[in-house]
Formats: C-alpha cells, structure tokens, sequence
C-alpha cells in the first residue's frame, strides 16, 4: 500500500478518534448539596444542550426541562419545570465536579453523581 492509500484510510480515522476525545464535560448526573436526610434537586445533562431536572420534593415534585450552555466554565440553564409551567433560569460556573448555580430561588451547589439519569 502506498503512502497516499495509507493517508486515504487513516485520516478519517484520526479524526473520527479526535472527536471521541471531546466529551462535554457536564454530561451525567449533578446532585445538589444539601443537608442530610433531605433531597435536593439533581440535573442531568446530555452530550449536546439538554438539560433535565427533578426536585424530588414529596408535596411538590416536578421536572425541568432545559436547555444549556458551557463556554469556558460558564454555565447557563433556561427552561421550564413540566408540571406548573414556571420558567427555570440559572447562571453560574462548572469547576472540576462542582457546578455553582444562582437563579430566582436563591444560590445552589452541585456535585457530580454518576452516568445520565434514567428519567431522561
């Protein structure tokens, strides 16, 4: 084979492998830090933008389901919570496993929890 075939069959090789390399670093489940005995919200986010959520209160479950943005650290999530149609709006920052958020409903932290919900 000659170097020009060789070239043909494994460019596109190393650039299928190249793009593999570049996992969104948020994709998986995100659970909020909170006090023990006590659920939180978990996020979880897809390879692309989705975003989904659940609140996992008892008297007041419901879902997010979002959108979101990752541009050098900087996090936003718009959507909506599916039960009563309130908009969801957070800003803040992904450092390692930790994801700090603000939003209407006050400052939030969130660790990372494991491979994509199955909620989602």
């Amino acid at each position: 084979m000659n170097s020009g075939h060789r070239a043909f069959l494994f460019g596109p090789l190393l650039v299928l492998l190249a793009g593999c390399g570049n996992k969104q670093p948020l994709v998986g489940n995100w659970r909020q830090d909170v006090a023990p005995g006590t659920d939180g919200l978990e996020l979880w986010f897809d390879q692309k933008d989705a975003v989904g959520g659940c609140n996992h209160q008892p008297d007041d479950d419901d879902d997010i389901d979002g959108k979101y943005t990752l541009t050098e650290g900087k996090l936003t999530i718009n959507g909506k919570w599916k039960n009563s149609g309130k908009p969801v709006a957070m800003y803040g920052s992904l450092v390692g496993d930790r994801i700090d958020l603000s939003g209407a409903d006050g400052r939030f932290t969130f660790h990372r929890a494991g491979s994509v919900s199955p909620h989602h």
